[in-house]
């Protein structure tokens, strides 16, 4: 396989990688009490432009991403396959840490906190 080919195949990889990081912090945050999302510039769009905002400013991410490593790959084929796998790499681990995430318990409420949160209203 010549290195453009795998930077091509590696790209694609990177690409569905990102769809897997929104699909798991849209889970969490709508399931797990507490979650939220890490990237501050990603939560600011989230929280002015909804999921449809932060769906819009992630893809505009991977396409930057994935235009910075077309360019690299096509003038450099081999220094391009290093930097998708470490791309790919990246979005591996953000995946992980949130399937981590997912499959931790969801912590019952203190009946204490409640109480005091109840006096603020």
């Amino acid at each position: 396989m010549t290195a453009r080919r795998f930077c091509l195949y590696g790209m694609l990889v990177f690409g569905l990688l990102s769809v897997v990081d929104f699909v798991t912090t849209f889970a969490l945050v709508l399931t797990k009490p507490g979650a939220y999302e890490s990237n501050p510039v990603a939560g600011a769009w989230l929280e002015k432009y909804g999921w449809r905002g932060l769906a819009g400013f992630k893809s505009l991410s991977v396409l930057v991403v994935l235009g910075a490593l077309g360019i690299v790959c096509w003038r450099r084929p081999r220094l391009g396959a290093w930097a998708v796998v470490a791309a790919c790499f990246a979005m591996l681990t953000v995946a992980i840490y949130s399937r981590h995430l997912m499959l931790q318990p969801t912590p019952e409420p203190d009946p204490v906190e409640e109480v005091w949160d109840d006096d603020e209203e």
